[in-house]
């Protein structure tokens, strides 16, 4: 709270944890976040263990343009999340370095960021482009590929709560260490190297 009545008032809270189950999400997310938002997440995380974690929340105290920001970071270990119809299972390794946001846009639809790192085994990982709703974005072209050896994956995806899932986006951008790509489909082969 500033002595100057000319600059605003905020709130800001930082909580940290460390090893705890998901469900410890019940009682941390705030009361101000929509019932939408609270029942998905409760609804959506089945499982995990959250090996270290934080809740930032910042809000300002101004009546005439209120800003507020939620950000969620958890570290997660074996997490089984659902999402509408569909069931989201780590492929191709352990996930490192996780976040989630939560922002609303200037239509005031809420949707989540959530970005991880995924390390470990590079047919596995080639699997969410072979076994997730991701086949039909790229039009199963790549449904009869065979990948070898390892990577390190960041994927970035912005989820919305309020509007069609149309409106979902996916980034992925992958390292790939000695790894061997066959297409059988057009009999083309490139062999195992670091990239």
């Amino acid at each position: 709270m500033p002595n100057d009545e000319a600059l605003e008032g905020a709130l800001a809270l930082n909580l940290s944890l460390d090893g705890a189950q998901l469900s410890a999400q019940r009682k941390l997310v705030p009361k101000a976040v929509s019932s939408g938002l609270k029942d998905w997440l409760n609804s959506a995380l089945k499982s995990g263990h959250v090996e270290d974690g934080n809740l930032y929340l910042y809000s300002s105290l101004s009546e005439e343009q209120p800003l507020a920001q939620l950000e969620l970071y958890f570290n997660l270990d074996n997490v089984d999340l659902s999402y509408l119809s569909h069931t989201a299972q780590t492929l191709g390794g352990s996930l490192h370095e996780s976040q989630i946001a939560f922002q609303q846009d200037e239509r005031g639809s809420g949707f989540l960021w959530i970005n991880s790192l995924a390390v470990g085994s590079a047919p596995e990982m080639f699997s969410y482009f072979q076994k997730t709703p991701l086949q039909t974005i790229v039009n199963n072209q790549l449904d009869d590929w065979q990948l070898t050896g390892t990577h390190e994956t960041s994927l970035a995806f912005k989820i919305p709560l309020d509007t069609p899932i149309e409106e979902m986006a996916v980034e992925v951008k992958t390292n790939l260490n000695e790894a061997k790509l066959t297409m059988p489909g057009v009999g083309l082969s490139f062999p195992a190297s670091g990239y």
